[in-house]
């Protein structure tokens, strides 16, 4: 949900160096300057939210994730988890990516997880991916 002071409060967060509150307006104000066809804005703001995110990537995993998924970055927010040294983190990234179908991936995260004593959960590995599941759609028969 945006509102019209979150490129405001974006700017002031960026100034007090407060990465989470960029995350959290930045985006918002850049979907809001989507909407209104300032496409330069959007970019400013979409570009703020960027930086912050990678200055993320070099410190906590998780904070890290949280900033990736505030900019609709799934993928990146489970690869920013896989980094995490702990086995939680690992599973829910190995939940994430299983979930994406990045097999590759999730084979890597696997591997992390037994390096640290850790079995990989069967039903992650088992699972399809959501857009490789089949499903029965009705379809159009020729008229005849």
């Amino acid at each position: 949900m945006c509102c019209e002071d979150d490129a405001r409060l974006a700017f002031h967060a960026e100034a007090a160096g407060d990465a989470a509150a960029v995350l959290r307006y930045a985006p918002a104000a850049a979907q809001r300057a989507v909407g209104l066809g300032s496409h330069r804005e959007a970019a400013a703001q979409f570009e703020r939210a960027l930086r912050f995110a990678r200055l993320l990537l070099d410190g906590d995993p998780a904070e890290a994730a949280q900033a990736w998924t505030c900019l609709g970055c799934t993928y990146d927010a489970a690869m920013a988890l896989a980094d995490a040294p702990d086995e939680a983190a690992l599973r829910e990234a190995l939940d994430i990516l299983t979930s994406l179908g990045a097999r590759p991936a999730a084979r890597i995260v696997r591997q992390r997880l037994r390096s640290l004593g850790a079995r990989p959960s069967r039903s992650a590995r088992a699972q399809p991916p959501e857009h490789t599941r089949t499903r029965n759609v009705p379809t159009a028969r020729p008229a005849g």
